[in-house]
């Protein structure tokens, strides 16, 4: 069977000579269905370009990757790594022209499969050459194509896509004009139906004479998926689960527990001091994680009291050595030997109480070392003096093109935590904007209560600059609790003063939020506030919002999330 084999992996950032995780071995099924779960900042996204030979490993510490399969990763570019035409030169012996990105989505799927197209036009110039030596390459590169099935590539490629809700025509547009979520399904059907392909062909490349590229043996493939759903609105989630639950072969990288339980039967988490693989889905690991915790929480409760009473117990029977030793002197003293060999008891004892102790207190230093702590979080919502907050009435964005959704009408009441819904592009983030004071084309009429103080959390988290602490000067909160809250978010001290650059989308997201939480409002408007945010995160929120029950408007696809939090849902139908 084959394996990934991980051995004294670690790894440390630039900024941080800290590792991120420290030595591990393990190993991997290929055949496994594995999620890949780990705080924000923990170095997920980096062990998967470790895997996939993005990275170089620390060779001098021992770190090494054994693979007895070839690994491909998503998310990836198909231009940048040259599996794309570019655009045809003008004159010869001009500057490379960029990659052409206009051509159809279609041809970019059967290009990630494998170079069908160039080797077509090979086998057209092999057949025009006529010679034996052309005559045996034409049969070698048809061969390939036959046991790819190339001549039905186009017809796996409609299927492929049309598992994860992808409909023929959108592949007829060029790649470039494809939202994120129809690039996500384009290239994530493209590796799984490559890695069925090559299971029954056996097939890799390396370069021919003339350019096209030749077959030959290769390994089983893995497949490394990196947060596939950000991009996906709900159904298009569903989708997916659907689709990876028929699929083996892959880590995958999400945040939405109902994704990772639905599809996962191992668990690789990334802790604080190691890597555990564990067999179940992320319920079973959930559980297993729980009870080990609690666990040590009260052996650590446990050994606290006793180390305690062993110290007590320690100064008392010193004491009594002492005192003991000293009704020796004097001339109404006793037997001084007898006294002297009762003090030495004495002392034994309370040297066999330290001992104890001390064995307690090394004992007690191995617990919780590689548990992830998650405090609660603070949120100070303040209460609105009227029991109506918003009113809509027949509101829908037209921005030209007409209304992106049927006319809603609707009243935000105060204590109320609506979810809003609908298809990408359906203008669920133009309300939420358009709330919130921005000039948004619309229809209908829009009423907020005076005096209605709001807070946002956008979705986008490209407009952070600057570190952690310099942020939260620039929008004027307060700092020891944006801290407070930050390091409850599991930010490190040193992650506090790092460059936003260096942060991963999930520590970013994590700054927005709390800015939010520093922020006293009547009404929190949050976009997609869980986008890259970790999964034990989630949970604070969600416990968070469940005991200070603000009253919220908000955008979020975590099914999860939405059915734990939202008092109420609406819908934005086209």
């Amino acid at each position: 069977m084959s394996h990934i084999e991980v051995d004294n992996l670690t790894f440390a950032y630039e900024w941080n000579p800290t590792p991120v995780f420290e030595r591990v071995s393990f190993q991997i099924d290929t055949n496994w269905k594995c999620g890949l779960i780990g705080l924000n900042g923990r170095g997920k996204t980096t062990f998967l370009r470790l895997l996939c030979g993005e990275l170089p490993l620390d060779e001098g510490g021992g770190s090494a990757i054994r693979k007895s399969a070839a690994v491909d990763m998503f998310p990836f570019d198909p231009f940048r790594r040259g599996l794309c035409p570019r655009h045809p030169k003008t004159k010869r012996g001009c500057a490379p022209h960029p990659p052409d990105t206009t051509i159809d989505a279609r041809t970019v799927a059967r290009a990630c499969v494998a170079p069908f197209d160039e080797w077509e036009r090979e086998m057209d110039l092999l057949a025009r050459d006529g010679s034996d030596n052309a005559l045996l390459k034409y049969g070698e590169l048809q061969e390939s194509m036959i046991r790819l099935d190339g001549y039905r590539i186009n017809e796996w490629i409609d299927i492929e896509t049309g598992k994860l809700g992808m409909p023929p025509r959108a592949l007829d547009l060029p790649y470039n004009k494809l939202s994120g979520g129809e690039r996500t399904k384009l290239l994530i059907a493209s590796l799984f139906l490559k890695g069925r392909l090559y299971a029954q062909g056996e097939v890799s490349f390396c370069s021919g004479t003339s350019g096209a590229k030749i077959p030959s043996i290769s390994k089983e493939r893995f497949l490394l998926i990196d947060e596939p759903t950000n991009h996906l609105d709900s159904r298009g989630r569903e989708k997916l689960q659907t689709y990876l639950s028929q699929q083996s072969g892959f880590l995958l990288v999400s945040h939405d527990r109902a994704l990772l339980d639905g599809v996962c039967d191992h668990i690789v988490s990334i802790n604080k001091k190691s890597i555990e693989v564990q067999q179940g889905n992320y319920a079973a690991w959930k559980q297993n994680h729980d009870l080990q915790e609690a666990a040590e929480y009260k052996r650590n409760e446990r050994l606290k009291g006793e180390i305690g009473r062993l110290n007590d117990s320690m100064h008392r029977i010193a004491d009594w050595s002492n005192k003991v030793e000293a009704s020796k002197i004097g001339e109404h003293s006793a037997d001084r030997g007898f006294i002297g060999a009762q003090s030495a008891r004495m002392m034994k004892r309370s040297k066999n109480a330290e001992r104890r102790a001390q064995s307690s207190i090394e004992e007690k230093k191995t617990l919780l070392t590689d548990v992830d702590v998650a405090s609660p979080l603070i949120l100070r919502p303040l209460t609105y003096s009227k029991p109506r907050l918003i009113e809509l009435n027949n509101l829908s964005v037209d921005y030209g093109h007409g209304a992106l959704f049927n006319p809603i009408t609707l009243d935000v009441m105060r204590g109320e935590r609506i979810a809003l819904t609908g298809g990408n592009g359906c203008g669920k983030t133009s309300v939420l904007r358009l709330l919130c004071g921005n000039d948004i084309p619309h229809m209908g009429t829009v009423r907020l209560g005076s005096n209605l103080t709001i807070s946002y959390v956008s979705q986008e988290t490209t407009h952070t600059r600057g570190t952690p602490l310099a942020w939260a000067a620039t929008v004027g909160v307060e700092r020891t609790l944006f801290m407070t809250i930050l390091r409850k978010f599991g930010f490190s001290r040193e992650q506090l003063e790092m460059p936003v650059e260096f942060a991963s989308e999930g520590q970013r997201k994590k700054i927005l939020l709390a800015t939010s939480l520093c922020e006293q409002a009547h009404l929190y408007v949050w976009d997609e506030p869980l986008n890259f945010i970790d999964v034990a995160s989630r949970e604070q929120i969600e416990n968070l919002i469940l005991k200070y029950q603000p009253t919220m408007l908000f955008v979020e696809h975590d099914r999860r999330f939405q059915e734990n939090v939202s008092t109420r849902v609406i819908s934005l139908d086209n």
